[in-house]
């Protein structure tokens, strides 16, 4: 299990890889809203136990427009991005190439996970 436990948020339109992406992170101890709809994910940022957001970015711009609003509405979120390219944007967020290893995936996670004191 991972050191640090805290809530994230999970927009994925696939519904497979939204429910594998939900089951890996609640066995690793993480409280987990992933929502379907984009309009629910962007009240999801309204949830100021929400850490940590984890999105698709190949999903488009729903993807894009929840990163947005999530760097407006709430700057000290942490976002984890999947997406094809595997290059870092900002300092405040991890993004993967993938598809990738559950591995990879709890890593990061974890490094974007604020510590709880």
């Amino acid at each position: 299990m991972l050191g640090s436990v805290s809530r994230l948020l999970v927009f994925v339109q696939d519904p497979e890889l939204r429910g594998c992406l939900r089951e890996l992170l609640a066995v690793e101890g993480h409280e987990v809203s992933a929502p379907a709809l984009p309009v629910d994910a962007l009240g999801g940022l309204r949830d100021p136990s929400v850490q940590t957001v984890l999105v698709d970015l190949d999903d488009g711009e729903p993807a894009a427009e929840l990163v947005r609003s999530a760097r407006l509405a709430r700057p000290e979120l942490r976002i984890v991005a999947l997406s094809g390219d595997g290059g870092q944007v900002s300092p405040d967020e991890v993004r993967l190439a993938h598809p990738c290893h559950a591995d990879e995936l709890l890593a990061a996670v974890e490094r974007a996970v604020p510590l709880r004191c």
